[in-house]
């Protein structure tokens, strides 16, 4: 019985991660869903593809998702077929956006990289900020400059909230991370001294004791 309570207790223990993790994932693919519902189509063999590349998306009004290093992005003769990983943001079909779809702005998001924000005609409430070579290299199959202004977005210079939440979030993973360096830190020289005092007095008074236990009286 003791086993096979062991054995059912594991097995609610993996039943209930595989639960919350398949809410976190529907919760964050529910953008995806949005522009699936538009442009989903079935990925179809590219004539060019990149792998591990990088997107911001959002829509107006939420908090971004990152899918950076976890997009394959396809092109194609008439438009751009975008499938994030499938291990990493599963709940994620393919999408497939016609060139003529797509407009966009000059954007500020990465630290390293000149940004772009795209939008599409079918779906203006969808937002993708993308590395700005990485857009022109999607575009280069048309023989065209990639269709991204100099200008800022009409909505506004930057999607702030969204920037606001990535930037509390790194900032707090980062926190997280030094703590538990500081607190993994090995000891100093000091500590390491006074932690040998205690054990060399612990050892002495352990010999004591054992002295002591041996003085046992003699007889007659």
């Amino acid at each position: 019985m003791d086993f096979l309570g062991q054995v059912f207790g594991y097995a609610f223990g993996v039943v209930f991660v595989a639960l919350i993790l398949s809410v976190i994932y529907k919760a964050h693919a529910v953008d995806w869903a949005r522009l699936v519902e538009i442009y989903g189509r079935d990925w179809q063999t590219p004539r060019l593809k990149k792998r591990f590349a990088h997107m911001i998306l959002y829509s107006e009004g939420r908090p971004a998702k990152s899918y950076n290093s976890m997009l394959d992005i396809g092109l194609l003769e008439d438009g751009i077929a975008l499938r994030p990983s499938r291990i990493f943001a599963p709940f994620h079909p393919p999408v497939f956006i016609p060139y003529t779809d797509i407009e966009g702005w000059s954007q500020q998001w990465y630290i390293n990289a000149k940004s772009a924000e795209l939008s599409f005609r079918k779906a203006p409430h969808m937002r993708m900020i993308m590395p700005r070579d990485q857009v022109e290299w999607m575009f280069s199959l048309t023989g065209l400059a990639a269709p991204v202004l100099a200008a800022r977005p009409p909505h506004g210079k930057w999607p702030s909230l969204t920037f606001i939440a990535a930037l509390s979030g790194g900032i707090m993973a980062v926190a997280v991370f030094a703590f538990g360096l500081v607190a993994g830190l090995p000891l100093t020289r000091q500590d390491l001294a006074r932690e040998g005092d205690a054990v060399a007095e612990r050892a002495g008074v352990q010999a004591v004791d054992a002295a002591e236990g041996s003085d046992v009286p003699g007889g007659d």
